[in-house]
């Protein structure tokens, strides 16, 4: 058996990353960016702190 590999978790992720963790469309990821819901980074990805806000929020 081979040993588990640590994967470092990304700072930030893509839109198309920010889609599929929160089982959203493109394009209405963009619709959110657009609206201020998420806020793009100097990298132009949406970070991490406000996807794990966002999943909190529809849990709640």
């Amino acid at each position: 058996m081979l040993p588990r590999q640590h994967v470092a978790r990304p700072e930030s992720v893509t839109q198309a990353e920010a889609a599929r963790i929160l089982g959203k469309s493109k394009p209405t990821i963009g619709r959110l960016v657009k609206a201020g819901t998420f806020r793009l980074n100097a990298l132009g990805n949406i970070p991490m702190t406000q996807i794990d806000s966002a999943i909190a929020e529809s849990r709640r």
